[in-house]
């Protein structure tokens, strides 16, 4: 300590000022005392407060009068998780396979009570011990990367979906126009297609993404089961989801709808990352004197992409390499 008196002395100090106050308390206890007859006035003269003197002379003599006791002991509850009897294993091995994926305790909780039934013991609490038992409560480097890979087991399982700003002026003959790009990659394989709209309208991201949807169910044969979009007004609907064209479109595929949480387009990370490709590779440096230009160089692009061009997403595989028993002309 700052003033060179060390801890145990301290320790010392305060067991010798403790027994002081049971010799005390014990003679008056015995009638001994040569200055209080009985108890309550010791306490008051003493100021001590005789619940918690009674606490710790209790302990004293259960302890068989061991003086260490009189210390103050840890304060706060005990951590229960310690004496926490053993799970079962299968439930255990459960919860470290999602843990595996990088999911969180609130996720893996989720998807065991889908798994096992609503009654299943699995709480995000129960979660968390079982975690913290085989030591992988924290997220690791490696489980964190691994929660970055939203890759799914097959094609068709999950479309990423977006709408991208072209320059103003890309068509040259139209300097003041500007013009739209939609798109869907398939997550598994990457395969991917692109159509040029001439706005953001609801209406005319529906048409264009309807032939999306059947141009690559004809060509690739990838039937999509999931759509996940942005909160943007051509892809959702304010009040009524069913009469908005995407989503009656979607429900016309049976194909599901999800979205990306408000402000974070890294959710959608596969399609933000295609439109860096697409502009380096379609649009930088390019010039289209006519709009049928721009449209044929996109359509020229899509079949580049998806049959020609090695994707570093996938180990530098060309994405139709990925997928079965497609034959393209």
């Amino acid at each position: 300590m700052a003033s060179g008196i060390s801890y145990a002395t301290v320790q010392q100090n305060s067991i010798k000022y403790m027994l002081k106050y049971v010799h005390e308390f014990e003679a008056v206890r015995n009638k001994t005392h040569k200055e209080y007859k009985i108890v309550r006035e010791f306490f008051t003269a003493k100021g001590i407060c005789f619940q918690n003197f009674y606490k710790f002379y209790n302990r004293y003599i259960a302890s068989g009068r061991d003086a260490s006791v009189l210390l103050p002991g840890r304060r706060g509850p005990k951590p229960k998780y310690i004496e926490m009897p053993l799970m079962d294993t299968s439930l255990d091995a459960k919860i470290l396979s999602y843990r595996s994926q990088g999911h969180n305790k609130y996720i893996i909780s989720a998807a065991l009570k889908k798994e096992l039934g609503s009654k299943a013991k699995c709480s995000a609490s129960t979660v968390y011990r079982i975690l913290r038992k085989y030591g992988v409560s924290k997220l690791t480097t490696k489980l964190i990367e691994e929660k970055r890979k939203i890759v799914r087991d097959k094609a068709g399982s999950l479309a990423h979906i977006d709408c991208h700003y072209l320059p103003r002026g890309v068509v040259t003959s139209e300097p003041q126009k500007r013009y739209f790009v939609i798109g869907a990659i398939d997550d598994f394989s990457r395969i991917a297609w692109v159509e040029v709209m001439s706005s953001t309208k609801a209406l005319d991201a529906t048409f264009a993404m309807m032939d999306c949807i059947m141009l690559l169910n004809e060509r690739y044969n990838i039937k999509f089961e999931e759509a996940l979009t942005d909160n943007g007004t051509e892809f959702c609907g304010k009040k009524s989801l069913e009469k908005h064209p995407f989503e009656r479109l979607l429900m016309h595929f049976a194909i599901k709808h999800r979205r990306t949480k408000p402000y974070r387009p890294q959710t959608n990370g596969k399609i933000e990352r295609f439109w860096r490709t697409f502009h380096g590779d379609v649009i930088d440096g390019a010039v289209f004197k006519t709009l049928d230009e721009l449209k044929d160089a996109v359509v020229g692009y899509n079949f580049y992409y998806n049959e020609h061009r090695p994707h570093q997403g996938i180990n530098g595989k060309i994405p139709l390499s990925m997928l079965e028993g497609v034959k393209c002309e």
